[in-house]
């Protein structure tokens, strides 16, 4: 039954009751103490008996606290009162992203800044050891200022027990044979076939999610779930650029790879799914009539990462920044994109894996540093970062795979001027003694002009993409950041 306003959680007094779903009633409530409003999840009626119920709400309230991040609900406290388990979180003031959907079209900017928001929060929550499982328009929260927020842990499971934030999610536990958990129409084919499950199933969700908001409609959605399931494990959605003409080009090529039915086809993290949507973002036109979403506030100053200078020898052309030319892309090819105008246009090919380590080689670490510098360079004004999706299929028209330019430079060059980019950067891992280094060519295209070189070091495994790429991306930022008059 539910409860009345006046009545206390714990020390808290409810003040309205705001919905339920399959595993507690929502309150918004009142905590006397600080004289601030929360929300309030109880387990229902009955549950409190129901041993997997009461695994679940405690595993979401343990999985949401342990996160930090402005793009993911903030948990208060953990409690148990006469009601029953309890669980205090943030009180946000918006609309879930179903809410947005069934009230009118949603412009495709607006799509996007969610998106990326979304995958930023999951990051986090990958990074920190978790994979969300229940990704889907309900979860995700928009409020009044812009903000998206990911609710509802509460299938959420440690795909890593031993997780240590530092040491990055590579390894990943299997779930229990059999069990599907999540919601229809946003299950990954693992999740559906109940194999191991990581942070890839949730880019599928989210992957889902992306679609639904561009297209209008859910890609995998059926008269029945059994349809549902068929389709998500043998159909191939129809492209996103085929049901609303106009789109960015990229934009369906970024949404066909985050729902591959294989994972490893799949973006090999949620940050490089970000990293594609923000670049995407940031090419479309200022006279977009889209509604744009307020930006995600600053993180605190004590926050902000600082350069990391190591004992790495950064050696930047100084002079190179003023030779590079903003100069438009190259002659149009068959597969032209519209750049903007003004900007370098940095292809980043995957660096070369000399390093001899045997985990950071299945780690696929010359993936990860250039996704590393994608992400980073996506973020210097009147830069534009060819997406590697685009240089995949480059790659593919010539019945070549994208790893190959790490040790074919030749062809490196060539796939990236056919990607109409005006600069390459590239490089090397190696591994001296116990010292890790990574080597880093800018080279202007199609002159093939040294730019810069970039060198940085590291020792500390645990550390080692922040050490290694934090000292080239400052470099970087100092070579191609506009000069200002």
């Amino acid at each position: 039954m539910p409860l009345e306003r006046g009545s206390r959680i714990g020390p808290y007094e409810v003040l309205l009751r705001l919905g339920a779903g399959g595993m507690g009633e929502v309150y918004r409530a009142r905590d006397p103490r600080l004289g601030r409003e929360v929300a309030i999840k109880v387990l229902r009626e009955g549950a409190a008996s129901d041993r997997d119920a009461l695994k679940r709400f405690v595993s979401e309230a343990r999985a949401a606290s342990a996160l930090n991040h402005p793009n993911i609900l903030t948990v208060y406290e953990i409690g148990e009162g006469d009601s029953g388990p309890y669980i205090v979180t943030e009180l946000v003031d918006g609309e879930t992203v179903r809410a947005l959907l069934e009230r009118e079209p949603m412009p495709v900017g607006q799509a996007l800044d969610i998106a990326i928001q979304a995958a930023e929060g999951l990051a986090k929550a990958h990074e920190a050891g978790l994979v969300h499982r229940d990704i889907k328009p309900e979860n995700l929260m928009v409020t009044r200022d812009g903000l998206v927020k990911i609710l509802d842990f509460g299938l959420a499971k440690l795909f890593r027990p031993e997780a240590d934030p530092a040491a990055g999610a590579t390894a990943f536990a299997r779930t229990e044979t059999g069990m599907i958990v999540g919601t229809a129409g946003y299950l990954s084919p693992e999740q559906l076939r109940g194999e191991a499950v990581d942070g890839r199933s949730d880019i599928f969700a989210l992957g889902t999610v992306l679609y639904e908001m561009v297209a209008g409609a859910n890609p995998f959605r059926r008269d029945n779930s059994a349809d549902t399931f068929i389709a998500i494990l043998r159909e191939e959605p129809e492209p996103l650029s085929s049901g609303r003409p106009g789109l960015p080009r990229d934009l369906s090529e970024v949404a066909a790879r985050a729902l591959a039915k294989k994972p490893e086809e799949r973006f090999p993290g949620a940050r490089a799914f970000a990293a594609e949507l923000k670049r995407i973002r940031k090419s479309m036109t200022t006279s977009e009539s889209a509604t744009r979403l307020a930006p995600r506030p600053a993180a605190p100053a004590g926050r902000r990462r600082k350069p990391l200078w190591i004992a790495a020898a950064l050696a930047v052309a100084a002079a190179a920044a003023v030779l590079l030319v903003r100069r438009g892309p190259p002659a149009p090819t068959e597969t032209t994109v519209a750049y903007p105008e003004g900007q370098i246009v940095v292809a980043v090919i995957p660096f070369r894996d000399d390093s001899g380590d045997a985990e950071l080689s299945k780690a696929g670490i010359g993936e990860v540093l250039s996704n590393a510098f994608v992400q980073a360079l996506n973020d210097v004004p009147d830069v534009y970062v060819v997406s590697p999706v685009r240089l995949d299929g480059v790659a593919q028209g010539q019945k070549r795979r994208l790893s190959e330019a790490s040790r074919d430079l030749a062809f490196a060059r060539d796939l990236s001027m056919k990607a109409q980019a005006t600069a390459i950067l590239s490089g090397s891992l190696v591994k001296v003694g116990s010292t890790f280094v990574l080597s880093a060519t800018l080279t202007e295209l199609p002159s093939g002009r040294l730019i810069a070189t970039f060198r940085s070091e590291s020792r500390a495994k645990d550390r080692l993409l922040v050490e290694l790429t934090g000292p080239i991306n400052e470099g970087l930022r100092a070579t191609l950041a506009p000069r200002r008059p």
